[in-house]
């Protein structure tokens, strides 16, 4: 009954549905999304990224009902978090919700996009914050109003929250508004700015620990801020950017971590060759694309590699686990012939 007091949600589906179940639905939504919303990240690692491009084709209608349904899910979660008062995974969501607006919409998404991103930077650097101000976002066509704010929501810099909570959840979810924030403006051709907030999440990873995920992410700052670079015309700060998403590829394939190195990889030299004909340099990206398919053709091999080993252990724990099963089962009978 004490449980049941706390903030759920009490209507529709989730009716029936407990605060903890409600929150696991929540994460779901929130971290299980991308293998599905864009292609799946097990047979191409180089979808893990989150580097903005500029959509050059429009997509078939299958695909942009699957974007418009991921986009209605981060609306869904927005709801979801607000009823569970739940402020990182309100952030979360408007991260979410703008990165979603960009994949849906392009450029014409871009301003809604940047308008969630900086919602979601006041949570993680706020004591407080408009909780109306939020929710607005979770409608389908959002009603703006230009109103006074009234923040009286704990932000993720509130000293109450952060008694019970880490700081690093602050953290975790100021890069992924920057980030989405960053590509938003990219999407605006503010290119200045877009950098600005890129930079402000460097020195937030710096001290964090090194893994494949980790450096996915690393790796997407570093190339979006070479691609502001290649925009403006100076190739060598941009190269200088995508040479440090490269390192943290080859980083990886030293540790064995070979399928994420090679993805990593990938896209870095992808930047730069993209960037090199945006520089009038078409020869030498021509080259660098070439490399690009022989890294790819490497990327392919591996990942089958990998396929067939994950496939190898499944079988493995099967027999064992039907071994198991033949060895309980007389033990069974055994007992019930005593009995």
């Amino acid at each position: 009954v004490q449980t049941d007091s706390l903030p759920r949600m009490r209507e529709g589906q989730f009716k029936e549905v407990y605060r903890r179940d409600q929150k696991v639905q929540l994460a779901q939504i929130l971290f299980s999304e991308d293998s599905t919303a864009d292609g799946d990240v097990a047979q191409n690692p180089t979808k893990t990224s989150e580097v903005y491009t500029e959509q050059l084709d429009e997509p078939n209608e299958e695909t942009k009902k699957r974007q418009l349904d991921s986009l209605r899910s981060a609306k869904f979660a927005l709801r979801l978090s607000i009823v569970l008062k739940e402020p990182a995974c309100i952030c979360l969501s408007l991260a979410e919700i703008s990165k979603r607006y960009l994949t849906c919409f392009g450029k014409d998404g871009a301003e809604n996009a940047l308008r969630c991103a900086k919602k979601g930077i006041e949570i993680a650097t706020s004591e407080y914050y408009d909780v109306d101000e939020m929710a607005v976002e979770a409608e389908d066509k959002p009603a703006l109003k230009d109103h006074g704010k009234e923040p009286t929501y704990p932000g993720l810099l509130n000293k109450g929250l952060l008694e019970y909570m880490p700081l690093r959840v602050s953290t975790i979810c100021l890069r992924s508004v920057y980030l989405h924030a960053g590509n938003a403006l990219s999407a605006l051709t503010k290119d200045e700015e877009a950098r600005e907030v890129y930079l402000k999440a460097l020195p937030i990873l710096e001290n964090e620990p090194r893994s494949s995920r980790l450096d996915w992410e690393r790796s997407s700052f570093y190339v979006n801020i070479g691609n502001t670079y290649s925009r403006q015309g100076n190739y060598p700060k941009a190269n200088e950017m995508y040479t440090n998403a490269e390192k943290l590829g080859e980083d990886q394939c030293r540790a064995e971590a070979v399928v994420d190195g090679l993805g990593l990889i990938i896209v870095s030299m992808r930047a730069r060759a993209f960037a090199l004909k945006r520089n009038g340099k078409e020869d030498e990206g021509k080259k660098v694309m070439r490399d690009v398919l022989t890294k790819q053709m490497e990327l392919d091999k591996e990942l089958i590699k990998h396929k067939e080993e994950v496939k190898k252990v499944m079988e493995e724990a099967k027999k064992e686990e039907a071994e198991k099963a033949k060895l309980v089962a007389p033990a069974a009978g055994g007992i019930t012939a005593q009995g």
